[in-house]
Order: C-alpha cells, then sequence, then structure tokens
C-alpha cells in the first residue's frame, strides 16, 4: 500500500494572507457613517396678491403735547387665486427701515437723522382662509405712543415698511 503523498504547505504564504486579511477588515469596520438629510417644499396651489403695491398711511400734523396716543389706518384690498376653492394666507412685515431688530418700528427724522420716533402697525386680518378669486380688505393700523410723541424733536419722520403675503 502507498502512502498518501502530501504536499508541504507552505505557512508563511497562509499567515500572510491572513494578516492582509485582517488589515481589509479593520478598514471596512473603521469607516464612518453620515447622514443625509433629503428635504423638498410642496408649493402652494394657490396665491396671492395686493391689487395696489403702494399704500400711503399718514399720521399728518400730531400735537407734540398731547396726551392721547396717535392712531392711524388705512386699507389695500388683496386677492387670492388658485386651483383650491378656499386660499389661506398670512401677511407679514419686513419691520421697516429704522426697526431695533426686536420687532419695533420706528421713523427716522428727516433733517436729525439720529432721531427716531416708534410706532406699532397691526394688521385686520393678518392670516385666514378666504374664497379664492374674492377681494378681501386688509386694515393696516398704526399708533404713536403719548409718551413718544411727548419724547419727539419737531420735525417730519418717516419710515418705509414692505408687507408680504404668502399663500
Amino acid at each position: 500500500m502507498k502512502k498518501p503523498y502530501f504536499k508541504p504547505l507552505n505557512l508563511g504564504i497562509v499567515f500572510s494572507l491572513l494578516i492582509i486579511q485582517n488589515l481589509y477588515l479593520d478598514r471596512v469596520y473603521s469607516l464612518d457613517l453620515g447622514n443625509v438629510t433629503v428635504s423638498g417644499v410642496v408649493l402652494s396651489k394657490n396665491n396671492c396678491r395686493f391689487n395696489s403695491n403702494n399704500v400711503t398711511l399718514s399720521f399728518g400734523n400730531i400735537d407734540g403735547t398731547t396726551s392721547s396716543n396717535a392712531t392711524v389706518s388705512t386699507n389695500i384690498t388683496f386677492r387670492c387665486g388658485g386651483s383650491t376653492p378656499l386660499a389661506t394666507f398670512a401677511i407679514s412685515d419686513n419691520g421697516g427701515l429704522y426697526n431695533t431688530g426686536n420687532g419695533q418700528k420706528r421713523m427716522r427724522h428727516q433733517t436729525v437723522v439720529t432721531e427716531f420716533l416708534p410706532y406699532t402697525m397691526n394688521y385686520t386680518p393678518n392670516n385666514g382662509t378666504i374664497p379664492r378669486n374674492t377681494n378681501t380688505n386688509l386694515t393696516i393700523i398704526a399708533t404713536i405712543s403719548a409718551n413718544d410723541i411727548g419724547n419727539a424733536i419737531a420735525g417730519t419722520y418717516t419710515d418705509t415698511v414692505i408687507l408680504s403675503i404668502v399663500p
């Protein structure tokens, strides 16, 4: 009976392969993972527009000795159209040219540009749902407090506020 012939195994090659395999496995396990945020905005099927691009809100001449607030109002018309029977809207503004950054609107003196006169501005309605293709009045109300009037220097004060309407 013949003895089976076994070829000697070169352990150096096997050992080298194990080291190489372990190096690649370490790389796989040392990969860092990251997140991908996926987002999108579905635009409204409606659109809203002011019927006029300019409106004036004038306090006129204000008595500097008054003990009452000065309040004025005006109206501007807007309309929402689109493919749905009702349109939801919201009104906002940019705070005006001279706002303090914390929401306080101010008019600036025309010649003494370091003087300001604070005021508030409100809108009615400032948001809601209306039938599409229907003219809607927006009432803008502005108020200067009696205290601010009493502290103001005489002269003309102005500001420009940009209104936005989004469906």
